[in-house]
């Protein structure tokens, strides 16, 4: 125990017994010295002081006391983190939701509109002798012109001698005979396998960060 608390310890020891003085029937405020009366005052003095350091020393305790806010602080952190991943699932969700929706909109097998529109379709195409990839544009993207300069040369031929006579057929305001239409196969893909493979290549050169192969110009 150190000297100043050995102190404080005498005086109140004294200042006990003066208050004993104090409060004895017999014993009047006469009787009270001045000496007496200041010991009282050091001592209250003195219990301020302790009770002043006390509060001082009260950081630590609260530093002490921090322990529960850093776990509830931590709680809160795994609960966004939670919260985020929740977040992401229901994202993935919605995104398969709508992919599957959009393969339902145009199944014909699944949707009785999309079956509707497949036959008009079939029919419009039958009519001038033509398929539906006959209808790409090479001029409206360069991709589309890419595959065709892949493709073999008769395969590009029977395009372009399709696309003349239904040219033709429009300009006559004719279609073609019932039994030619009847053997057209309007849906058979010839160009659609050359054109995801471009799409494809440009891809992952542009993920590569290399420069495009061909740039847009004006036809």
């Amino acid at each position: 125990m150190d000297k100043p608390t050995e102190e404080v310890m005498g005086k109140s020891a004294y200042a006990y017994e003066v208050f004993d003085k104090m409060t004895e029937p017999t014993l009047t405020t006469d009787r009270v010295s001045d000496s007496e009366v200041n010991v009282l005052e050091v001592v209250q003095s003195s219990e301020g002081e302790e009770a002043e350091r006390g509060e001082e020393e009260s950081p630590a305790m609260e530093f002490l006391e921090e322990g529960p806010v850093a776990s509830e602080s931590k709680e809160e952190v795994n609960e966004n983190k939670g919260s985020i991943d929740r977040l992401r699932g229901l994202q993935l969700s919605l995104e398969a939701m709508a992919s599957s929706l959009t393969k339902w909109l145009v199944d014909p097998r699944k949707n009785w509109f999309a079956a509707k529109h497949k036959k008009v379709l079939t029919q419009r195409l039958s009519r001038y002798g033509l398929r539906y990839d006959d209808l790409y544009d090479p001029y409206y993207d360069l991709d589309i012109k890419e595959a065709l300069n892949r493709l073999p040369r008769e395969v590009v031929d029977a395009r372009n001698q399709r696309l003349k006579r239904a040219m033709d057929l429009s300009m006559k305001h004719e279609y073609l005979p019932e039994h030619l239409q009847a053997m057209q196969t309007p849906f058979r893909s010839y160009l659609q396998d050359m054109l995801a493979l471009v799409k494809r290549e440009n891809a992952e050169r542009e993920a590569l960060g290399a420069l495009p192969l061909y740039q847009r110009t004006l036809p």
